[in-house]
């Protein structure tokens, strides 16, 4: 686009120079016609001088002539005068000549300027189509440009950006021209991220005895670990975490997903051993109760009592009952 509109540029000056040069050539061209105007018309003006000594000069011989017939002249008069008749004929037919060629001068000089006039007008014109032509060129440019952007638009639209950085982790489409359907995954990406977390799921009958910020538990599937529910002090291979938020709804099959993450006080194992995806166990560390109590609430499958400070639901009563004797 840049070249296209030097040489835009380039040839506008170029005819603004022509036209100058046309300009110049044509008052040249003028003088040159107006000059050989004037010789013509000096020339032609010297004729009827010439024509009026060669008229003279003839008559002066034709009248010595007849004296000479009479014997009244003599002949070397009249030779004399003869010469005479012819240098003033030839001087007459010169200056004819000489008009003549004037005159072809001055025309030559109008064809002259005609032709200087159109050849100055083809460099013009040469130089005025040349700029079209750059002229068109950047159009054209500036046409397959805006639709390069339309198509860099249409494609930053339809280019789908992760919400955060990751890594390519899976390609699950390999051959070329295969066909897919909206839906089909194309690939697998995980997330880069610095905090960690684990995902446990919990059954509904546990779900209200867990509370954000309870501690936990963890074991990690490849790190060797032994636990002793309801012992965490003697567990080993275990990492403490804290509970960070419940799931408000089930996935479906009555679980509830709670998300753990580092408690501070023991860090997870590092990157190499502990990656995304990796299976955890985790238990969750209640408040304490007679472990006879807990015992028979499993084998039973009672729900969880909750404590006196949980709000009272819409259809219970809140007046304290009296006890009426019997």
């Amino acid at each position: 686009l840049t070249t296209a509109t030097i040489k835009a540029d380039v040839y506008s000056q170029n005819i603004i120079d022509f036209e100058a040069a046309k300009a110049a050539a044509i008052d040249a061209a003028d003088e040159l016609i107006a000059a050989a105007e004037a010789k013509w018309d000096a020339k032609q003006r010297l004729v009827p001088g010439y024509e009026a000594k060669e008229l003279q000069a003839r008559l002066n011989y034709e009248r010595q002539l007849a004296l000479l017939g009479k014997g009244v002249q003599s002949e070397k008069e009249v030779e004399k005068l003869r010469k005479d008749w012819d240098v003033a004929l030839a001087e007459l037919e010169s200056s004819k000549r000489e008009v003549t060629a004037a005159l072809e001068e001055w025309n030559a000089k109008k064809s002259e300027r005609i032709q200087k006039e159109r050849e100055a007008q083809t460099k013009v014109d040469y130089a005025r189509a040349m700029k079209q032509d750059a002229l068109g060129q950047a159009a054209t440019i500036q046409k397959d440009r805006r639709e390069v952007e339309i198509k860099l638009a249409e494609l930053d639209r339809l280019t789908i950006y992760a919400p955060r950085d990751g890594t390519l982790f899976r390609l699950n489409v390999f051959e070329r021209g295969q066909i897919l359907k909206e839906g089909d995954e194309l690939f697998t990406i995980v997330p880069d991220t610095t905090e960690r977390a684990v995902e446990l799921w919990v059954a509904g009958n546990d779900t209200p005895l867990i509370r954000p910020g309870d501690h936990v538990r963890l074991q990690f599937e490849g790190w060797p670990a032994v636990q002793f529910a309801g012992w965490p002090s003697v567990a080993v291979g275990t990492f403490g975490g804290e509970v960070m938020t419940i799931d408000s709804t089930d996935d479906g099959t009555g679980k509830f997903r709670i998300l753990i993450q580092p408690d501070g006080e023991v860090g997870w194992p590092s990157e190499r051993f502990l990656r995304q995806g990796v299976r955890a166990n985790g238990w969750v560390l209640l408040k304490q109760v007679p472990l006879g109590y807990e015992i028979w609430r499993q084998l039973n499958g009672f729900p969880p009592v909750i404590s006196k400070d949980e709000p009272a639901g819409k259809n219970k009563d809140d007046k304290k009952k009296v006890k009426l004797p019997k």
